[in-house]
């Protein structure tokens, strides 16, 4: 096959478990100091972030619609820090940190309380603007989720953890009502023809293990998982699953929810090599570039390596799209950034001969 600049054919190809004409490049998520140095120019209309992924050499751009970054949630669960992370001299000078001891819900009266985000409350308009920038064969993949992310932050991780002893009847109740607005969000977005497929983004694991038993995870959150899964495939789009940490011990959770692709399959505590061998006949791996090191400490030739053995180890028989391992933060060095998808174009061609 012929190697197509942009074609998001490349993208599903990868998801579906095939081996397409090269391995497609994805973040899900690139700073907005990256894109503006990557460009020479700040990025900040929709054409603009649309001439990013284009220049970059992605066959999608990403766009986050999310229950979770509604101003009513931010302001009960975000503290302000001072930015420290200078590699830009075009730089926000505030980062956003989850303050440790937020409890804006404690108990059902408070949850009564709430004034919680609806999906007809979002904007989805860039979803219809879009298309004009949109080349010809990109499409959009969508950032979503949130559902256990916001439940834990909103209610604090002690009291959370305290009432999934106590009271899981009220985790479960928060759960559910983000759960049922969310994939409300989900057939909304989904009803737009630019998009491509969709990223669930949920955290629920940290490097040592998960965040709270798989049994508990059964009860709260898999079921959404399965229907965002299910809603996705009624309407031809894969899905794809976010999350850090070590998810050895619901792997197979994962996969019998209906999940397309996993990402990012954090290097600190999982083995995209093992993960491939075992599960790589039944899910998509997206991602595992170091950041901890390579990215933002390594040598753009580390970075070149690193790119090099992923593609001869896991990247055989398809199944395999090429990125950071969690998304190219604002302390990710240019040279660095640029290293990953050269290397990722050079060395991901099939059939893979390394």
């Amino acid at each position: 096959m012929t190697a197509q600049k942009h074609s998001f054919d490349r993208v599903l190809s990868a998801i579906y478990l095939q081996e397409p004409d090269r391995v497609p490049a994805a973040e899900v998520w690139v700073d907005p100091e990256v894109k503006g140095a990557f460009m020479g120019h700040k990025v900040v209309t929709l054409e603009d972030d649309v001439a990013f992924w284009v220049s970059a050499g992605y066959d999608f751009i990403t766009l986050d619609t999310d229950l979770y970054a509604s101003p009513q949630v931010q302001a009960s669960i975000v503290n302000p820090h001072t930015n420290t992370a200078n590699q830009y001299e075009d730089r926000r000078q505030d980062r956003n940190w989850v303050a440790t001891g937020a409890s804006a819900i404690k108990d059902r009266a408070d949850m009564e309380r709430f004034p919680w985000p609806t999906a007809d409350s979002l904007d989805y308009s860039m979803y219809a603007e879009v298309e004009a920038f949109l080349p010809p064969g990109m499409k959009v993949i969508v950032s979503f989720g949130h559902i256990f992310t916001m439940a834990w932050q909103l209610m604090g991780f002690e009291n959370f953890c305290v009432c999934l002893l106590d009271d899981l009847m009220l985790v479960k109740e928060i759960t559910d009502r983000i759960g049922r607005e969310t994939m409300l969000l989900l057939e909304r977005v989904l009803s737009f023809p630019c998009v491509g497929a969709v990223c669930i983004q949920d955290d629920i694991a940290y490097t040592n293990g998960l965040m709270v038993s798989p049994v508990l995870l059964r009860k709260i959150f898999f079921p959404w998982l399965r229907r965002a899964a299910e809603i996705c495939h009624a309407a031809d789009r894969p899905l794809i699953f976010h999350s850090d940490g070590m998810l050895d011990s619901v792997m197979p959770d994962i996969i019998a929810a209906g999940v397309d692709a996993l990402h990012p399959i954090e290097p600190k505590c999982m083995d995209i090599v093992a993960v491939k061998a075992e599960y790589g006949d039944r899910l998509a791996l997206i991602g595992n570039l170091d950041l901890g090191y390579t990215l933002t400490r390594g040598t753009p030739q580390e970075v070149r390596d690193e790119v090099k053995y992923l593609i001869k180890y896991v990247a055989p028989g398809g199944g395999f799209l090429l990125g950071s391992a969690n998304s190219v933060t604002n302390y990710v060095p240019l040279e660095n950034y640029r290293a990953m998808l050269e290397a990722t174009f050079e060395f991901g061609v099939y059939p893979i001969n390394l």
